[in-house]
């Protein structure tokens, strides 16, 4: 969902959503460059936070943040507000890279981690090209807004989906 969040969402519909409130390409540009350092100025100290905090609670944390990120866009006109939004998805999509990453390697055991991982990486492409199509049948049916509404609704779903998966025991910890 993570991933349906931003290749869906985010850069497909975005930049259409900014430019019906006639901010020009180069700013929505500067928006998603400040985004992108945003992401990137997380992953380190979340890797070291990780050592500290478990990666599940920096996973949840960051699926709230990214759900309030992407819903607040619904409301927002402004072209400041929507930078700091995109920022702070920004910084939602780098913890949780590292921290699901993390996550997941805790959870299987070291024969299966390559596996583990590249299960982990086929569901954001199975995102990357299933959400555009999902995402542009919602624009069609409810509008453009709805797409960021029925985005973070998902992500909700895929939080509390979540949170019961990952507090049953994995083969790993059984072990």
């Amino acid at each position: 969902l993570i991933i349906l969040m931003f290749d869906a969402a985010l850069v497909n519909f975005f930049p259409l959503y900014a430019e019906t409130l006639l901010i020009g390409q180069a700013a929505i540009g500067t928006m998603f460059a400040i985004r992108a350092l945003a992401s990137t100025s997380v992953r380190l100290p979340t890797g070291v936070g990780s050592t500290r905090v478990p990666s599940r609670y920096l996973m949840t944390a960051a699926l709230v943040l990214g759900m309030v990120m992407v819903w607040s866009i619904c409301f927002l006109t402004s072209p400041l507000a929507l930078t700091i939004v995109l920022a702070g998805e920004g910084i939602c999509f780098g913890m949780f890279l590292t921290s699901g990453q993390t996550f997941v390697t805790e959870q299987v055991d070291e024969a299966d981690r390559g596996a583990a991982m590249g299960v982990y990486s086929m569901t954001g492409s199975i995102a990357s090209t299933a959400g555009p199509f999902l995402m542009g049948a919602v624009a069609a049916l409810w509008g453009l807004r709805s797409v960021f509404w029925f985005t973070g609704a998902l992500v909700f779903v895929g939080i509390l989906a979540f949170l019961y998966l990952s507090s049953r025991p994995g083969p790993a910890a059984q072990a």
